[in-house]
């Protein structure tokens, strides 16, 4: 189907899947933001949003780091400039962002496969799910996101495909695409993730 995992994200973004923005943030600016995170209060990631049941070890296990709004900003108001940009790639009308939050993953921490779409009202609007890298593999080990498509040669069989972390890259995707985070094996992997809605 794909020689490389590159020809398959080039192939995921000409399909408006996917698109990669490098450097959406500085090295600096995410180490900054690193350091503010690790300074709030950190629970575990729920798999809702709603914050009332703690993550099903099968599915998940994550740190999230409680932000404030002045932290959050840091985020956000750099969204609403690319907005316009990410409006035309997916042809979307994006009127209202969720929270970012910010996620720390430690050795044996992950995401197994999932998609960021359910029946609760919340993820039903959801139009664009959007992962900003705040480090890359120089600080953790471990720790992909890796991307399953459909692989029409083998029906039931899904084709991996990694995205290559790189601090300030930030990731944009339809929310229905199948993704996990796999198990960080050394150091600590530092994300932040939120989602557009129309």
């Amino acid at each position: 189907m794909f020689n490389s995992p590159f020809q398959a994200l080039e192939w995921m973004v000409q399909q408006r899947l996917l698109l990669l923005m490098p450097n959406f943030l500085s090295e600096d600016q995410c180490q900054s933001l690193i350091g503010q995170a690790m300074q709030c209060p950190a629970g575990v990631a729920p798999v809702d949003d709603y914050g009332s049941t703690p993550s099903p070890v099968a599915l998940r296990r994550t740190t999230l780091l409680e932000t404030p709004t002045a932290i959050n900003q840091q985020i956000i108001q750099p969204l609403e400039r690319i907005k316009p940009q990410l409006q035309r790639h997916f042809d979307l009308v994006l009127n209202r962002h969720e929270m970012p939050q910010f996620l720390q993953y430690q050795p044996g921490d992950y995401f197994k496969p999932h998609t960021d779409l359910s029946d609760a009202p919340i993820y039903r609007e959801r139009r664009l799910s959007l992962i900003l890298c705040l480090n890359d593999h120089r600080q953790y080990q471990g720790g992909r996101l890796v991307f399953y498509l459909s692989n029409p040669d083998q029906p039931g069989r899904f084709l991996g495909v990694p995205v290559p972390p790189q601090s300030g890259l930030l990731i944009a995707f339809r929310p229905e695409l199948l993704h996990e985070v796999v198990a960080v094996t050394n150091g600590e992997r530092f994300t932040v993730v939120t989602w557009l809605a129309d």
